[in-house]
């Protein structure tokens, strides 16, 4: 079977891309309308990483997309099932309740006391939405795809990027390598 990202792959053609508002996506989890399946891992992200996440979306830069297959529930109706994007989500949930503060890159650390929740809930996310008839196969394999095989950075790897935002440059990209 070819990789769903693989253009021969049928599931490729079906994907649907859009904006959401991270409002939407947060009142379906709560609401359970998007349900989180069971191949997903438990919530493992630290309070570090869920702050620092929070002020990365408060920034106002790019986000990730989030991945989301329909399904059909035992009742009839059509959910959401939450293929990738777990961690992020709760993170912002955590933030809305006031259980975490979001961290700025300067390492201001921002509550819901000081910003509206208004202003992170009418932030949109990517979402990449996998029709109903998408078979959990498919979303088990894009799962997989989108979380395996990645490097992640070490903490000297981390810390020298950090150090360049002292140095970094206004006016344009003097960076690069010889």
């Amino acid at each position: 079977m070819s990789h769903p990202n693989d253009p021969a792959h049928p599931a490729f053609y079906r994907k649907q891309h859009q904006n959401q508002f991270i409002q939407s996506l947060v009142y379906a989890l709560r609401g359970k309308h998007l349900i989180v399946p069971d191949y997903q891992r438990a919530r493992v992200w630290t309070r570090e990483q869920s702050e620092k996440w929070c002020g990365y979306v408060l920034s106002g830069a790019p986000l990730p997309s989030v991945m989301i297959r329909e399904v059909n529930a035992l009742d009839g109706s059509i959910r959401d099932e939450l293929v990738d994007g777990q961690q992020r989500l709760a993170a912002i949930v955590n933030w809305l309740d006031g259980k975490i503060a979001a961290e700025t890159w300067d390492g201001r650390r921002v509550t819901r006391e000081h910003i509206s929740a208004r202003r992170m809930l009418r932030l949109t996310i990517p979402v990449v939405a996998f029709p109903v008839g998408t078979s959990r196969e498919d979303a088990i394999t894009a799962y997989l795809a989108v979380n395996s095989g990645g490097t992640p950075h070490t903490a000297d790897e981390l810390a020298r990027v950090r150090r360049m935002l002292g140095g970094a440059s206004s006016d344009g990209d003097e960076g690069g390598t010889s």
